[in-house]
């Protein structure tokens, strides 16, 4: 059953199994855009440092240009304005840290959930869609011979599971031997999830 409900699909309308892979991509870039917008957020962190060590500078070349009576206060002055020029320095540094770190992390998390998915489910679904387009194209055209039908048992055989198999006959090994093969060919049109009727052919036993 699980089987069944899991098989990726062979029409090539947008079915549920495709909707939910576009949800699944949808949600992770989703969060791969929040993420790197509430990180440049913390990116703006560094321009307040920035501005902060501007202005401590700025302070720092002021003092050590006006003459005060008691003191000298260069060393002061001096020191306040290298504390603020590596503030700026290590404020640009952290913000464009943050910002790399905003990209790399969008991207990660776009990137790594739903490659492997699109690249796993994406060849067989076209595949599939392939197959069951030439299995259509045949079944117009020799869909009134028996050995077509034979051909189509044959591959049910191939690609169902036991218990599919089972579910269609009790003696699938008799059918074949005796040549009854219109359910396990209906079942093959059914995998490819083409609707057709298979009738029993004049030639077929019954």
């Amino acid at each position: 059953m699980w089987r069944r409900t899991l098989r990726i699909p062979a029409t090539d309308r947008i079915t549920s199994p495709d909707l939910a892979l576009a949800l699944w991509v949808v949600v992770w870039v989703a969060l791969a855009v929040a993420v790197a917008l509430n990180t440049r957020d913390v990116a703006k962190l560094g321009g307040t440092v920035t501005e902060t060590g501007t202005a401590m500078r700025q302070v720092g070349g002021v003092i050590g240009s006006v003459p005060l009576v008691g003191g000298d206060v260069s060393g002061a002055s001096q020191s306040l304005e290298e504390a603020g020029a590596s503030a700026e320095a290590n404020g640009d540094e952290a913000g464009d840290a943050a910002n790399r770190l905003g990209i790399f992390l969008g991207i990660a998390i776009a990137v790594i959930p739903s490659v492997p998915v699109i690249g796993l489910y994406l060849p067989i679904r076209l595949a599939r869609i392939r197959e069951r387009r030439v299995a259509r194209r045949s079944l117009a055209r020799f869909g009134g011979d028996l050995r077509f039908q034979e051909f189509l048992a044959r591959r049910a055989l191939q690609h169902l599971t036991y218990e599919e198999i089972m579910a269609v006959s009790e003696e699938p090994w008799e059918d074949m031997r005796e040549g009854r093969f219109r359910a396990f060919a209906a079942a093959e049109l059914d995998r490819l999830e083409i609707e057709h009727p298979m009738r029993a052919l004049p030639s077929e036993p019954t």
